[in-house]
């Protein structure tokens, strides 16, 4: 304090204190705290992770969706061609068959006019028949036969019963007795069944039997 005497009072003012002293109540010290806060930084223009997730969710959506429709148009536009192709292969299919039966036609066409310039029955039986075998040549080679020939046992897989006829023979017990209309196959599967006749054995006769 004796050197601070003589100096001047400049000297002194500048002096710093050798302690502070420090406010500890707790209303004090939240009220400083308050008023020395910085200034709230301004939102940032940077989009947030919940809204990036909900952007890349919303495009994946948009390019899923137009996958599935360009899908769509694709089937669509697939399904269409198969069907012009098969109208076209069946176009062309019918045309060939159309095109050897024709042959058959011409044939008929020159027996029914022989007979009638000769009025001979004999040829044109003999005419038809050869008509009849080349038809039947042509269906053989499209895979077209007839169901076998008479007698044969009824099978309710190639053959229609439209009647019934009672027979004493016990041998001819559902057989087909009678051809009403042929049948046919092809390539090994049912095209038309034949309507037949079927035996069937007196009951009065099965029940002796027995």
């Amino acid at each position: 304090m004796e050197e601070a005497v003589g100096r001047p009072v400049e000297e002194q003012a500048e002096e710093k204190p050798a302690f502070t002293v420090t406010d500890k109540r707790f209303w004090v010290r939240k009220t400083a705290e308050d008023t020395s806060a910085p200034e709230a930084k301004p939102r940032s223009q940077y989009p947030t992770y919940v809204e990036q997730l909900k952007a890349q969710l919303e495009e994946k959506d948009r390019m899923l969706r137009e996958h599935i429709e360009r899908l769509s148009n694709e089937n669509e536009a697939f399904r269409k061609r198969i069907e012009k192709e098969q109208e076209q292969l069946m176009s062309l299919y019918k045309g060939k068959l159309i095109e050897k039966l024709l042959p058959v036609l011409d044939n008929l066409e020159r027996a029914l006019a022989s007979a009638r310039e000769t009025e001979n029955f004999t040829a044109l039986l003999e005419g038809i028949q050869l008509v009849y075998a080349q038809f039947l040549a042509q269906l053989k080679s499209e895979g077209v036969e007839p169901i076998t020939a008479l007698p044969r046992p009824f099978d309710p897989a190639t053959d229609e019963a439209i009647g019934i006829e009672e027979v004493d023979d016990p041998s001819k017990d559902n057989l087909v007795l009678h051809e009403i209309e042929k049948g046919y196959l092809i390539e090994g599967r049912l095209l038309r069944p034949a309507k037949v006749i079927v035996g069937k054995r007196k009951e009065e006769e099965s029940k002796a039997a027995e």
